[in-house]
C-alpha cells in the first residue's frame, strides 16, 4: 500500500508538473502571439517608413524642380536687368549727347566763340578751299587755311570755332579755326567704315563696317534720339542706327547715287541727294517724299538747312554758267509724285 501510495503521489506530482508545463506552453503561446503582433507592428512601421521615404523623395524632387524654376527665373531676371541696363545706358548716352548739343548751341563765353556778335554764316567746301558765306548779305570770303587738301564734307563747332572737314584727296579728317590757327590732321581714313572719335581725333572706334555698310557717303547725327543716318552709295539707300552702331534700319533702298544728307530738326525731315542732280526730302521714316530741286547736270555734293531755306553746293560742267551754290525757300517745296522723274526744275 505504501508503494501504491508513493506511486500515486508520484503521478500527482507528474500531473502537477504537466499542469505547470501546460501553463508554460500557454505563456509561450502568448509570448509568440505578442511577438507576431510586434513583428506585424514593425512591418507596418517599416511600410510607413518606406512611404515616408518615398514622400520625402517626392518632396525632394519637387524641391529640385522648384530650385530649377527659381534658377531659370533668376536667369530671366538677370537677362531683363541686363537689357534694362543697356537701355538705361543708351538713354544716358542720348541725354549726354543732347545736353552737349544744347550746351554747344547755347550762349557761352569763350575766346573762340564768335556766335555772340556774328551774322549767320554758311561754310562751303569748294575744290581746294573752304569759303565762308554771309547768309544775310551773300558776301563770300575764303578762309586762310593752309594744306586744306580737297575738302568734301565739312562741319563747324561754334563753341571752339573749329571747322572740321574730310580731305578727299589725302583720305584724312582735318580741323582748323576760321582764322587758320590750330590747323591739324586728326584722323586718317579711307577704309569705308563708320567710326567715332573724340574731337581731337583720339580714341577712335569703328562702329560699322562691311557687310553692314558698303560705301557710306553722307552722315548726319540726331543727338536728340541717339541716332545716326547715312547714305550708302553702293546700296542705293538711306540707313539708320543707334550711335553705337546697333539696331540698323533701312529707311529707303530705292535711291540712285545717294550722297549728301542732313536733318531739319525743326520739321523732323531728312534732306538728301537722289538721281545725282536732285534734292529730295522725307520724314525721318522715309515717308512723305518731296522733290526740293532738280536741274539736269547739277551734281549735288552737299546740303544744309535752316529755318527758312535749303542750301546746296554742286559740281557743274566747266562750260556751265549756272551757280555752284544756292538756296531755295522751304515754302516752295511741296509733296511731289515725281520721285523718279528726270525732268529739270524746282518743286513748286
Amino acid at each position: 500500500m505504501r508503494q501504491l501510495s508513493t506511486t500515486v503521489d508520484a503521478l500527482k506530482s507528474d500531473q502537477e508538473d504537466m499542469r505547470q508545463l501546460s501553463t508554460d506552453v500557454d505563456a509561450l503561446k502568448r509570448d509568440q502571439n505578442d511577438m507576431y503582433a510586434t513583428v506585424d507592428a514593425l512591418q507596418r512601421d517599416q511600410d510607413d517608413m518606406y512611404a515616408t521615404v518615398e514622400a520625402l523623395e517626392r518632396d525632394q524632387d519637387d524641391m529640385y524642380a522648384t530650385v530649377d524654376a527659381l534658377q531659370r527665373d533668376q536667369d530671366d531676371m538677370s537677362a531683363t536687368v541686363d537689357a534694362l541696363k543697356r537701355d538705361l545706358d543708351k538713354e544716358m548716352n542720348r541725354t549726354a549727347a543732347l545736353e552737349q548739343c544744347l550746351d554747344e548751341t547755347s550762349k557761352t563765353q569763350g575766346d573762340h566763340d564768335s556766335r555772340e556778335n556774328s551774322e549767320p554764316l554758311l561754310l562751303v567746301a569748294d575744290r581746294e578751299a573752304i569759303i565762308q558765306v554771309d547768309i544775310t548779305s551773300g558776301s563770300k570770303v575764303t578762309l586762310p587755311l593752309v594744306g586744306v587738301g580737297q575738302p568734301y564734307a565739312l562741319d563747324y563747332d561754334p563753341l571752339t570755332d573749329y571747322v572740321y572737314w574730310s580731305d578727299y584727296r589725302n583720305k584724312q579728317i582735318k580741323r582748323a579755326r576760321r582764322d587758320g590757327s590750330g590747323m591739324e590732321t586728326i584722323i586718317d581714313t579711307g577704309n569705308r567704315t563708320i567710326s567715332v572719335a573724340k574731337k581731337d581725333g583720339s580714341s577712335p572706334r569703328t562702329l560699322l563696317t562691311s557687310p553692314d555698310i558698303a560705301w557710306p557717303y553722307g552722315l548726319v547725327l540726331d543727338p536728340r534720339n541717339g541716332l545716326m543716318y547715312w547714305t550708302d552709295y553702293s546700296k542705293s539707300g538711306i540707313y539708320r542706327a543707334e550711335m553705337d552702331g546697333s539696331d540698323q534700319t533701312t529707311i529707303t533702298a530705292d535711291l540712285r547715287n545717294p550722297d549728301a544728307i542732313t536733318i531739319d530738326f525743326k520739321e523732323n525731315r531728312l534732306y538728301y541727294r537722289h538721281q545725282e542732280y536732285g534734292i529730295y526730302s522725307s520724314d525721318l521714316l522715309g515717308n512723305d517724299i518731296r522733290r526740293v530741286l532738280y536741274e539736269d547736270g547739277k551734281w549735288v555734293v552737299d546740303i544744309a538747312v535752316d529755318e527758312d531755306f535749303v542750301y546746296w553746293s554742286s559740281i557743274w560742267p566747266e562750260s556751265s554758267s549756272s551757280p555752284w551754290q544756292g538756296k531755295i525757300g522751304k515754302r516752295q517745296v511741296k509733296p511731289s509724285p515725281l520721285l523718279y522723274s528726270d525732268s529739270p526744275g524746282i518743286g513748286s
